[in-house]
């Protein structure tokens, strides 16, 4: 699916973060240059064959000899004039035969040559006088002239000039008179030159050998069956084609290789079958044998190459170390020199990746990738700086190679798990000439940028200005929350209250004996005198403002809180008036009044307005304990008669007398000290509905058999009972020692200990406000739990995993253990930063400080054995690789001194340098030779030992003589101890 160009566009502007699949959307936009393109899809292509010609009259115009004759010459000429062809003569200038244009003779004119019958007729053919062996007949000879040569021969043989000479250094000549002579060689010695038998027609099949006491060496030959050239030692008995070499053992051993070019000696000199090789520079490709198309210029370059092949050399020592390695690229002098190399590495630079093996490397720059050891699918581009003593005769070194290894070069990366990274004090990014726009992103501070940008889309990263801007900061909303109530719970009294410590703004307590409410507020008199204030009057509207904007509540009606006292009697109100529903409380006096909307519930303390009142009928889905309407009774129950009822004016007193000694004693109380009561008596059983207008509040109560049970609406606690009801239906209210019971409490209080507890669901509020999960907490203080002095918390989220935290005042964490969810790690630390903590994770144990161990039985750490430790070593296997000159490859077990580079200074004798890490009065090294010595008189000897503070030498010798020893493969061990 193509993706339009402007969408793409807008992917890769300035700061975004393109993702994996906005890559491929792109690239899949466009079309490979190794994709054909179908004809239907090129536009106009169809039209355009449209007006060509078809292949059938294509083909007839091409066979159509009569086609173009009006302007072009037709093959044998018919279509030309006498003055086309004047013309075409003048054009050709052959208008005048040249002298040297041969011609024969005509009707017209006569020729400066013989035609063959003319030639025939005018001279003997070779057959007529020689014989079958190439020699001239006897009898084709004139007699006269025979005789002469036989009595001139005779007559030299009589001279002294003639006289016997056993050195062969004479031979007989024609002399310019005719006559026979004798001529010394050495007269023509110094004037019959190559160049004079060449210039006189004279070639030859045969090689030309140059300095012959050398062989082959010298030699100069081109072979027609193979079409090869070679100047040296070339395989003569080779099949290949094409193959070209100049130099000593170049291509010495070719066989049905083809198309070579070794230009140097030794270059190519094992090479048999490889094909397409181009070697260039004194034992360039010497070991290389089967591999094809490989290109090696440089002396050594890729010297130890076997079947390696597509690689391609460029630098002396480039790539010397590779045997089988392929598809590598490497430039640059010495660059991959010790590295033993796979497949697809690209080294630009001197001693780039150089002691190196793996695949897939690209390493750009001096120094790059230096002694990295095997590592693949990495990017390291660096110039190392520390390289120094270099000169046209010394290797120099660096005193800080690690610069262009991978964790600390400018810029790495990996191509298989695809990150980049940047070494670097900072990365900046701009307009080119000036900085007014650019972007930083620093280690230290983060991402900053010279202006400030305003989002456009939500993928948009956003600046800490413009978030000051459009959004409040924790100091603001700090601000704004404390300025809302938070209830704290319920105290003895006024007393108990002012002895409270530590209380916050926004505090919010209940007074039992009282049941005032209290706030504690920062200035209670207008002099910053902090301290409670009883919560009376108008709420102020700026409250609702704060709920509003931090989306606590959402007031879209009127809402009052209003409280007077008049002459001692108090009046409030408290109105709550939804879109479809009112919640209103009245009390003035003796009246109080709960409204739930139109078709709600109302409850009255005035008698005479019915009491419990409804808006609808609920009788059709009545249960066993629901409060029944009288609609329900009506049309269930047989109404009593009220023959036996008494109504006692003065006293406010209905009283019913019982019918029967089974019957109820009714009784209907209006007082004011206990408002309205309905009480029912028997034998056993005594039951009352009391509305109180001292107590605000409405009271059922039923005694059987002594046990009393109530239900009673409380204007502090809401509607409460004496007994429990556990088994409460889906529409019933629920007590709160129900809930106790059944469901999970998120806070709970033991005040007497001072113990709080906490279990919270935490959604979570994204990035800086956590990550959501479950967090179970205790704490010891009486405050509010989000402020405690001491805590135990359990967090399970996305980010920590499973986090247990214990914590001191203000909330720094003392001690910690941490499961994390992303590394499978655990951690372990015991105050707040991170000095002293342990992690433990696939790496093994791991702390950011030391501990000494006092027992046996602890576990110690690598300082600890170091500092026992009383040397620093360095170990490793003796070899070498190459022939003939072997470089060496030894292979390092222990390194606790650093990276020591090792070279071949003369046969069996190699010298380590690192810089100041072999001091005399420390220094110690053992050395073991692993030669198999072949018996008597062939004992090998090894020695090592320090030359000055930054060198060391290994030397290989015959024990017998004490002559040097070359060394091939493995051959030995040496251990380097510096004491501290």
């Amino acid at each position: 699916m193509n993706t339009p160009l402007n969408t793409i566009l807008n992917w890769f502007q300035t700061g975004d973060f393109p993702t994996e699949a906005q890559f491929t959307a792109s690239w899949s936009s466009f079309r490979h240059k190794d994709d054909a393109i179908p004809a239907d899809q090129i536009s106009g292509l169809s039209t355009l064959f449209q007006q060509t010609a078809s292949i059938g009259a294509f083909n007839t115009h091409l066979t159509d000899s009569n086609a173009h004759t009006g302007y072009l010459a037709k093959l044998d000429a018919t279509n030309l004039t006498a003055t086309n062809v004047d013309e075409w003569r003048n054009k050709l200038g052959v208008g005048q035969l040249s002298q040297n244009v041969a011609s024969v003779d005509d009707a017209d004119h006569v020729g400066n040559v013989y035609t063959k019958n003319q030639s025939n007729d005018l001279f003997m053919a070779n057959a007529d006088f020689v014989n079958d062996d190439g020699k001239i007949l006897a009898e084709k000879i004139e007699s006269g002239f025979v005789r002469k040569l036989q009595g001139d021969f005779k007559a030299l043989i009589n001279t002294s000039e003639a006289a016997p000479d056993a050195t062969f250094t004479r031979f007989v000549t024609l002399k310019p008179d005719g006559t026979p002579g004798i001529k010394n060689l050495s007269d023509i010695a110094g004037t019959d030159t190559l160049q004079n038998i060449v210039d006189r027609g004279n070639s030859t099949t045969k090689s030309i050998v140059f300095n012959p006491a050398q062989g082959r060496a010298g030699e100069l030959n081109f072979n027609a069956v193979t079409q090869s050239y070679h100047f040296g030692n070339m395989n003569s008995a080779h099949t290949g084609e094409l193959n070209s070499s100049y130099g000593y053992n170049a291509l010495s051993k070719v066989s049905s290789g083809s198309e070579n070019t070794a230009y140097g000696s030794y270059t190519g000199a094992n090479l048999s079958t490889g094909k397409e090789n181009t070697f260039f520079g004194t034992y360039a490709g010497e070991n290389a044998t089967t591999g094809n198309y490989n290109t090696m210029v440089g002396a050594e370059s890729g010297n130890s190459t076997t079947t390696g092949y597509k690689n391609s050399f460029f630098g002396t020592f480039a790539g010397f170390h590779n045997t089988a390695g392929a598809c590598n690229t490497i430039m640059g002098y010495a660059a991959g020199n010790n590295s033993v190399l796979n497949d697809k590495n690209t080294l630009i630079g001197a001693y780039a990746g150089t002691g190196i093996s793996g695949y897939n490397n690209v390493m750009i720059g001096v120094g790059s990738g230096l002694n990295n050891g095997n590592i693949s699918n990495k990017l390291i581009i660096h110039n190392n700086h520390t390289h120094y003593n270099y000169s046209n005769t010394s290797e120099g070194n660096y005193t800080t190679p690690q610069h262009g290894q991978l964790n600390r070069a400018l810029i790495t990366g990996d191509f298989v798990d695809r990150w980049v990274r940047f070494n670097a004090g900072y990365f900046q990014v701009g307009n080119p000439g000036d900085n007014n726009n650019d972007i930083t992103i620093n280690p230290a501070t983060g991402i900053t940028s010279a202006v400030q940008y305003t989002p456009q889309t939500n993928r948009d990263y956003i600046q800490r200005g413009w978030v000051f801007q459009n959004y409040y900061n924790m100091t603001q909303v700090d601000s704004m929350i404390s300025r809302v109530y938070k209830p704290k719970g319920s105290i003895a009294n006024y007393d108990a209250l002012i002895a409270l410590t530590n209380q916050q703004v926004g505090d919010v307590w209940n007074l039992l004996d009282t049941g005032d409410n209290y706030v504690w507020v920062e200035d209670t008199d207008g002099n910053n005198t902090p301290g409670w204030d009883r919560l009376s009057g108008w709420v102020p509207q700026g409250l609702f403002d704060v709920l509003e904007q931090n989306s606590i509540a959402s007031i879209s009606s009127p809402f009052y809180i209003e409280s007077t006292n008049n002459g001692g009697i108090n009046s409030g109100l408290i109105s709550v008036n939804g879109n479809n529903a009112e919640f209103t409380v009245i009390n003035n006096g003796d009246v109080i009044s709960l409204t739930l909307g139109d078709s709600g519930i109302r409850i009255y303390d005035d008698f005479l307005r019915r009491g419990l009142v409804a808006g609808q009928d609920y009788s059709q889905n009545i249960q066993d304990l629901d409060y029944t309407q009288k609609i329900y009774v009506d049309s269930n129950f047989i109404k009593q008669n009220f023959d036996q009822i008494e109504v006692n004016p003065d006293g406010g007193n209905i009283h019913k007398t019982p019918g029967s000694s089974n019957a109820l004693d009714l009784n209907l109380n209006l007082s004011d000290d206990e408002g309205f009561v309905f009480a029912a008596d028997s034998a056993n059983s005594q039951s009352f509905f009391t509305i109180s207008p001292s107590s605000f509040g409405i009271n059922v109560k039923d005694k059987i058999s002594n046990h009393t049970s109530s239900v009673y609406f409380d204007k502090d606690r809401g509607m409460t009972a004496i007994d429990d009801y556990l088994d409460p239906q889906g529409l019933d209210y629920i007590q709160k020692i129900y809930a106790d019971y059944t469901y999970l409490k998120m806070v709970g209080t033991e005040n007497s200990q001072y113990y709080n507890s906490e279990f919270q669901f935490d959604k979570g509020s994204g990035s800086g406000g956590g990550y959501g999960g479950i967090k179970l907490m205790t704490s010891t203080t009486d405050d509010h739990l989000d402020f405690p002095s001491y805590s135990t918390q359990i967090f399970m989220n996305v980010e920590e995993g499973i986090n247990l935290r214990k914590s001191e005042a203000g909330g720094d964490v003392h001690s910690n253990l941490t499961v994390t969810t992303y590394g499978m790690n655990l951690y372990i630390q015991s105050n707040p930063s991170n000095a002293n903590r342990y992690e433990f994770s696939a790496n093994g144990i791991y702390t950011a400080y030391y501990i000494p161990p006092t027992t046996d039985a602890h576990f110690v750490q690598k300082k600890y054995v170091d500092d026992k430790k009383p040397y620093k070593s360095y170990t490793c296997l003796l070899a070498t690789t190459g022939s003939p000159t072997p470089s060496p490859s030894f292979n390092v077990n222990e390194n606790g001194i650093g990276n020591i580079l090792w070279t071949r200074t003369g046969v069996g004798e190699f010298t380590g340098r690192l810089n100041g890490a072999f001091p005399a009065d420390k220094f110690v090294c053992f050395s073991q030779l692993s030669l198999d010595n072949g018996g008597s008189g062939s004992m090998k000897t090894i020695i090592a030992g320090r030359t000055d503070n930054n060198n060391i030498f290994v030397k290989i010798k015959n024990a017998n003589d004490g002559t040097p020893y070359e060394p091939n493969g493995k051959f030995g061990f040496l251990e380097i101890r510096v004491y501290n």
